[in-house]
């Protein structure tokens, strides 16, 4: 079963001047980066592909993916869930009155499968200091 290790962080209240009442929040402890070599080599290995028969697919799906986002396109994974673009911006009081300069920022969403959500259900938690492993 997965175990996600968690640190509590002390944080103010946002929008309240000087922080308002702190409270204790929980907050994952990140252990390690995964790289797309090590990736590729997990997926490659016992396969009938090489790691960097892998490697060459997720490097080329890494480059495709932000082409089609930026045309506007959801991308759908499959099992692993789609991806898309969302921007935030001020509003105008008329539609004529709106502005590029109101689009404030662009980020990317990232919705997972039902299988991958299911599978966050199943995590147990433990508790370490700051930000130890």
């Amino acid at each position: 079963m997965a175990q996600l290790k968690y640190h509590l962080v002390q944080k103010g209240q946002p929008g309240v001047a000087g922080g308002g009442e702190h409270k204790y929040y929980a907050s994952i402890t990140q252990r390690n980066h995964v790289t797309l070599k090590e990736l590729s080599e997990e997926i490659a290995d016992g396969r009938t592909l090489t790691p960097t028969d892998v490697m060459a697919v997720l490097l080329s799906l890494s480059r495709k993916i932000p082409n089609h986002l930026l045309n506007g396109d959801i991308v759908k994974l499959g099992d692993l869930g789609n991806f898309s673009i969302n921007i935030s911006s001020a509003g105008s009081v008329a539609e004529e009155d709106f502005k590029v300069s109101n689009i404030k920022k662009a980020k990317i969403l990232y919705r997972p499968s039902a299988d991958i959500k299911q599978k966050l259900q199943t995590a147990s938690y433990l508790k370490v200091k700051n930000n130890n492993t």
